[in-house]
């Protein structure tokens, strides 16, 4: 995958991961493979997904933007 490629080739160029090019600044990116379907692109089945369950949406009073991933408040 095209993506995963890149962020291979930032993390050997000292871009990702553990002290940012010297720094005291670490930083990741994780890919994170859903299984491809349409559903997928709704926003509260992506969240599913990412938190490890089946990616169907949910009908909710709360919405994505006002309670984060994981349900954790926003900052």
């Amino acid at each position: 995958m095209i993506l995963e490629r890149e962020v291979r080739i930032a993390k050997e160029a000292g871009y990702l991961g553990k002290h940012v090019l010297g720094s005291d600044f670490s930083f990741d990116i994780v890919i994170h493979r859903s299984g491809g379907r349409y559903i997928c692109g709704e926003g509260t089945a992506q969240i599913n997904a990412i938190m490890g369950k089946r990616a169907h949406p949910v009908q909710s009073p709360i919405r994505s933007t006002e309670k984060g991933l994981w349900i954790s408040p926003l900052s």
